[in-house]
């Protein structure tokens, strides 16, 4: 490993020229510490790999472009520059922000391809990630590779993300910290983090009225507010309107890039806009589809609004990628389970989902064990989501509507709900859309 973290860090001077010139307008421009990736040459192998290194190589350079907060230097063209006169990065830029170099290998044998890369902090020239997997090879071999290692790289569990934020944990009092933060948690359960992110991502949109990433962010995190609000019974309506005001900015300022998209798909999703929830999701899947946090959201959605054929395959997927976040999936297909009346298998997903702080949790297995038959468990299920949310049986109805779910799973969760708790409110038979 030491050996490849020194190999892959060879780059020539003229790129580093280059690149401070690059740093200063930057810099200048978004106000923010960035993340800059320089791209090394992809090495095939053997030589009739070639042609397929080289199809990697351009389209992983244009990928990475479109995702938020971070500078891209092609460390191959840079150094057909004519070097310049200047000096490299002084000390307090390297210590200010993070440099990394990318460097891939893809190696053919049979129909499969073994794609490796490596991310080393230019810094200390030490390894600070590596993937190495297998993939078929087919006509969309070049962009299946550059998704899965964008994905990797720059995704919603990104590498990148998950060495910022370890880097900045907890410190909301810095911008940078808090935008890099936000990028990994923003989809965070616990309520008083994801109200300092919001707080933070506020001041940070002040201080840098025109970060588009900080904008996407903010937007995010006011879609996460307006749901945790109706779950406690208050009114949703306030974030909504700020959610929609961030996203629309967002897009305003940097259309074309990952975050700002994902709050205009949770706008979408939020507001019940069907249509146009389905053509960004698709989009968003044929550019970003390396991200399996990207399937995983996108396939939970589906299936909370009724579309379990389109969203179960996305879960699926994204569990295969990432087996440590089953349980983000598997309340889905519990769901899924319980209104297909598979209540076994329901309650199998339950089980290993185990998520006892998570009162979505207790709420679908109250509903699998009171259609279960099972009394006494459904009441004590039903006891631990009134310990998480205190007088939700007031506001079960509302929440449920405000989280956008299917008219039939709705119709089905109140019916079985009905049978454990008395006083559910009398306009809980209809769904008010």
């Amino acid at each position: 490993m030491a050996i490849a973290a020194l190999a892959l860090t060879v780059i020539p001077a003229s790129a580093f020229l280059l690149w401070t010139n690059f740093f200063a307008e930057n810099e200048a421009e978004s106000g923010l510490g960035r993340v800059w990736i320089v791209v090394q040459p992809v090495e095939a192998e053997p030589d009739t790999a070639g042609d397929l290194g080289g199809a990697v190589g351009g389209h992983l350079i244009a990928q990475l472009t479109r995702y938020d907060g971070v500078t891209v230097v092609d460390a191959e063209r840079a150094s057909l520059v004519p070097s310049v006169t200047g000096s490299l990065l002084p000390a307090a830029a390297w210590s200010d922000h993070y440099v990394f170099s990318l460097a891939a290998s893809i190696r053919l044998s049979d129909e499969n391809a073994s794609v490796r890369w490596y991310l080393t902090d230019m810094r200390t020239h030490q390894v600070m990630w590596a993937s190495d997997r297998t993939m078929p090879v087919g006509d969309d071999a070049p962009m299946a590779i550059v998704q899965a290692i964008t994905g990797e790289l720059l995704g919603l569990e990104g590498a990148i993300p998950i060495i910022l934020d370890r880097d900045h944990q907890a410190d909301f009092e810095s911008d940078y910290a808090c935008l890099a933060g936000a990028q990994r948690q923003i989809y965070t359960e616990d309520t008083l983090l994801l109200d300092n992110f919001a707080t933070c991502l506020a001041r940070v949109t002040r201080n840098y009225p025109t970060n588009g990433q900080a904008w996407a962010l903010l937007s995010l995190a006011y879609h996460r507010q307006g749901h945790f609000a109706s779950s406690f019974g208050r009114d949703p309506a306030p974030f909504h309107v700020k959610q929609q005001q961030a996203a629309l900015r967002a897009g305003a300022l940097s259309p074309e890039t990952f975050f700002p998209r994902m709050a205009r798909l949770a706008m979408a999703y939020d507001t019940g806009q069907v249509a146009a929830f389905d053509s960004l999701a698709n989009w968003m899947l044929d550019r970003y589809g390396g991200d399996p946090q990207l399937k995983l959201l996108i396939g939970k959605a589906l299936v909370s609004i009724g579309r379990s054929d389109q969203g179960l395959p996305l879960i699926a997927a994204g569990l295969q990628q990432i087996p440590s976040m089953a349980s983000a999936g598997h309340l889905m297909l519990a769901l899924d389970q319980y209104v297909s009346d598979n209540l076994e298998a329901a309650l199998h997903y339950l089980d290993e989902q185990a998520l006892p702080a998570d009162y979505r949790y207790w709420l679908v297995r109250t509903a699998v064990l009171s259609r279960a038959g099972r009394v006494e468990e459904a009441e004590q299920a039903w006891n631990s989501v009134l310990l998480l949310r205190p007088d939700y049986d007031a506001f079960v109805c509302s929440d449920l509507t405000h989280a956008n779910i299917n008219p039939d799973y709705y119709s089905r969760i109140i019916e079985d709900l009905a049978r454990i708790v008395d006083d559910l409110p009398d306009d809980c038979r209809t769904v008010s859309r």
